[in-house]
C-alpha cells in the first residue's frame, strides 16, 4: 500500500459514521541522513546504554530545528516523529509528521506556508502524503 496524495473522504472522521476511522499522518519520510547530520553537529544525538537513539534523537533535532531556531511556531501537539508501516519497502518508515487526519476539526493547524518552510529547512523536496498509523491502523469505536 502507498501513501496518499489526498486523503479519502472515508477517512475524515464524522459522527454520522458508526466507526472512527485508522489514524493516517500527514506527513514525510523523515530525512534521516540530513538530521543526523545536525545533531552530531550540535552534540543532539541521543545515546541509550551505549547506543544511538534514533528516534529520540530525530525527535531533539526536529524540534531544534523547526520550534527553536525560529522556522516555524508550529505547536508540539502537530510537528512529530511516527512510524509508519507503510513505505518504501515492507520495513516501514520513520515520519515527519505535521497533523493527523484525527486534527482535521482543529482551527490551529500548520499553515501552507509554514509547511513549506519545514520543508524546506529538511531539504524534503516532495508534498507530505498521509501515511497508516502503524498503532492505531484500525476502524474502532467512538
Amino acid at each position: 500500500m502507498e501513501p496518499f496524495y489526498t486523503l479519502p473522504r472515508c477517512l475524515v472522521p464524522s459522527r454520522r459514521y458508526v466507526r472512527r476511522p485508522p489514524r493516517l499522518f500527514y506527513a514525510w519520510p523523515a530525512p534521516e541522513n540530513v538530521m543526523m547530520d545536525y545533531a552530531r553537529k550540535r552534540r543532539l544525538v541521543k545515546r541509550m546504554r551505549g547506543e544511538v537513539d534514533v528516534i529520540g534523537t530525530l525527535i531533539r533535532v526536529l524540534h531544534r530545528m523547526i520550534r527553536f531556531d525560529g522556522v516555524a511556531d508550529i505547536d508540539r501537539d502537530f510537528l512529530q516523529i511516527k512510524a509508519s508501516p507503510i513505505g518504501e519497502d515492507s520495513s516501514g518508515v520513520l515520519l515527519v509528521s505535521l497533523y493527523t487526519n484525527w486534527d482535521l476539526k482543529r482551527r490551529d493547524l500548520p499553515s501552507d506556508e509554514m509547511i513549506e518552510k519545514i520543508r524546506l529547512c529538511l531539504g524534503i523536496d516532495e508534498k507530505p502524503r498521509w501515511y497508516l498509523d502503524g498503532y492505531y491502523w484500525f476502524w474502532d469505536q467512538w
